[in-house]
C-alpha cells in the first residue's frame, strides 16, 4: 500500500476502534467495585454509616456536604488508598456533567478514547506509517477486557491511559536525539499518573525504570535528569506521605479475602499459580487458545510461542534498535505476570491474577506482537508463507473469541439504586425509606445536583418505599456483592 493509503486506512480502523468503545456494552449496569468508585468519587466510603448512627432520617443536604475534594481524599484513603487520581476526577465530570449512569460510563469511555489514541501515537513512535498499526489496534480493541474497562466505572482504563502515555515517552527518550530531560520527566509524569490512578499498574513503571538502568547505568543520572524526575516523585512522595494508613487497611483487606476464599473452598496450590501464570502470558499476547479449551498441551504450546517468537525476532532483528524495543516490549508485556505471580505467592490466594489487573500490560503485550511481525516482515530470512500463517494464527482466534464473548455476554441486574433515583425524580418523591444508609449513599448518588429529598431508616424492609404527594411506590431492593 502507498503511504497516503496506509494513513487513511490506519485512521479509519482508529475511528472504527472509538466507535466500537463508544457503543459498547448494549446495555450498562453497575456491580459491586463501582459502586465503591461511584461512593469514593462522593465523598463516601464504608465507614460513613458511623457518622449517621442514631439517627432515623438523613436529608440530602447532609450528604451533598460530603460531596467534596477533601471527603474524596479522605474516601479514597479509607478504602485503601488506591485509584486516588480516578476519583478525584470521576468527581470533578460528575461535578460538571450530572450524575446519570451514563455519565459515570462516559467518562471511563473517554479515557478509553484516551487510550487508543494514545496507542495509536505508540504504533507511530515505533512503527511510523505502517499498515501493522491497524492490527495492533484490532488486536487492542477485540480483548474484551479492554472494551469491558472502557465502560467500567473503575480506575484501569485511566491507567492503561497513563501507562501507554508513559511507554510513549520512554521510546522517545531512547530515540536519536531524543535524550531530553523533557521526555524523561514525562515518561516520570505519565508513570506516576498509572500508578496514582491504579497501584498495580506500578509493574510497568518498574519495568520502564530497570530498562534505563540497564541502558545507561550511572549516566541516567546526571543533575537534569535527577531534577526532571524530581517532581514526579515529590507528587507521589507526597500523595503516600498523606495516604500511607489506606495501605495498612489493603494489608488487612488482603487478610479477609484469604480467609474468605478459604470459606468458598478455593484450592489454592503453586500448581494453579504456574499454570495461572502461563495462560496469562499466553493470553495476554494474544494467543487465545487456552481460552478455549484448559488442556495442558494447548496451555504448554501457546505459552512457548510467546518466548519463542521473542527469540526468532531477535535473531531477525536488523538492528540494535529494534533488539532493544523487543527487549523492552517484551518485558512490559510479562511484568504484569510476574508481578502478579509473585503477589500469588506471598497472599496464598490467587485473587491477584484476575483478568484485568493484567490491563496495564495490554498495550506492550499487543505492541511486542506486532512489533515481531514488523521486525520479521523487514528481515529477507524470513520466508513471507510462515509470517502470515503467524498472524493467523493469532488473529483468526481472537477474532472468533471477541465474537463468542459478544454473542454470549449476559448480565444480571446486581444494582438498582440507579433506577430508584430515575424514579424519585420521575415520581417527585419527597422520602425514601431505606433498609442501610449505604443503600441511601448510592442511590443519592445518580440523584441530579440540588433535587431535594429525605432517606428513611427502616432495616426491616426488603424495598424501597417512594412517598410523594400522589402516594407511595415500592421497588424491590437488588444488591448483589460479589
Amino acid at each position: 500500500m502507498q503511504g497516503n493509503t496506509i494513513r487513511i486506512v490506519n485512521v479509519i480502523t482508529l475511528l472504527m476502534a472509538i466507535a466500537l468503545v463508544l457503543a459498547l456494552p448494549v446495555k450498562k449496569d453497575i456491580w459491586y467495585d463501582e459502586s465503591i468508585s461511584i461512593l469514593c468519587s462522593k465523598g463516601i466510603t464504608y465507614d460513613t454509616p458511623l457518622m449517621f448512627a442514631g439517627k432515623t432520617t438523613i436529608s440530602s443536604a447532609d450528604l451533598d456536604a460530603l460531596n467534596d475534594a477533601r471527603h474524596v481524599f479522605r474516601a479514597t484513603v479509607c478504602d485503601n488508598s488506591n485509584s486516588y487520581l480516578y476519583n478525584i476526577g470521576l468527581h470533578w465530570f460528575t461535578g460538571i456533567f450530572g450524575n446519570s449512569l451514563l455519565t459515570y460510563t462516559f467518562f471511563s469511555k473517554l479515557l478509553g478514547i484516551g487510550a487508543l489514541l494514545a496507542f495509536f501515537t505508540l504504533c507511530r513512535t515505533l512503527l511510523g506509517h505502517h499498515w501493522l498499526t491497524s492490527l495492533a489496534i484490532g488486536l487492542l480493541v477485540t480483548d474484551m477486557n479492554f472494551v469491558g474497562m472502557s465502560h467500567e466505572i473503575r480506575a484501569y482504563m485511566m491507567g492503561i491511559m497513563f501507562a501507554t502515555l508513559s511507554g510513549i515517552y520512554l521510546f522517545r527518550y531512547l530515540g536519536e536525539g531524543g535524550q531530553r530531560p523533557g521526555n524523561l520527566m514525562l515518561v516520570a509524569l505519565f508513570a506516576v499518573g498509572a500508578v496514582l490512578s491504579h497501584f498495580l499498574s506500578v509493574y510497568v513503571a518498574l519495568t520502564f525504570f530497570v530498562s534505563l538502568l540497564l541502558i545507561y547505568g550511572k549516566r541516567l543520572f546526571t543533575l537534569r535528569n535527577v531534577l526532571a524526575i524530581a517532581l514526579p516523585l515529590l507528587l507521589l512522595g507526597i500523595f503516600f506521605y498523606f495516604a500511607w494508613t489506606g495501605l495498612q487497611t489493603m494489608s488487612q483487606q488482603n487478610e479477609k479475602i484469604v480467609k474468605l476464599r478459604a470459606q468458598q473452598g478455593e484450592a489454592y496450590s503453586i500448581w494453579k499459580v504456574i499454570t495461572s501464570f502461563l495462560r496469562a502470558i499466553a493470553v495476554n499476547f494474544r494467543f487465545v487458545a487456552p481460552s478455549f479449551t484448559g488442556k495442558l498441551p494447548v496451555l504448554l504450546a501457546s505459552f512457548a510461542a510467546v518466548p519463542a517468537l521473542y527469540i526468532y525476532a531477535l535473531r531477525n532483528a536488523g538492528n540494535n534498535i529494534q533488539r532493544r524495543h523487543l527487549h523492552i516490549l517484551f518485558a512490559a508485556g510479562i511484568s504484569s505476570s510476574v508481578f502478579l505471580g509473585f503477589l500469588c505467592l506471598r497472599s496464598g490466594h490467587l485473587t491477584a491474577f484476575y483478568y484485568r489487573y493484567h490491563s496495564f500490560a495490554f498495550p506492550f503485550c499487543i505492541m511486542f506482537l506486532v512489533y515481531v511481525l514488523y521486525v520479521l516482515q523487514g528481515s529477507p530470512r524470513v520466508n513471507k508463507l510462515l509470517l502470515s500463517g503467524i498472524a493467523a494464527l493469532v488473529i483468526l482466534p481472537v477474532l472468533a473469541l471477541f465474537v463468542i464473548s459478544i454473542r454470549n455476554e449476559t448480565r444480571e441486574l446486581k444494582y438498582n439504586q440507579y433506577m430508584v433515583a430515575n424514579a424519585i425524580v420521575a415520581t417527585g418523591a419527597t422520602s425514601v425509606e431505606v433498609p442501610s444508609w449505604t443503600h441511601a449513599f448510592l442511590i443519592h448518588s445518580f440523584m441530579p445536583q440540588g433535587h431535594k429529598v429525605n432517606y428513611i431508616y427502616n432495616d426491616t424492609s426488603t424495598y424501597f418505599t417512594l412517598r410523594s404527594a400522589g402516594g407511595s411506590q415500592q421497588i424491590k431492593v437488588v444488591a448483589k456483592p460479589d
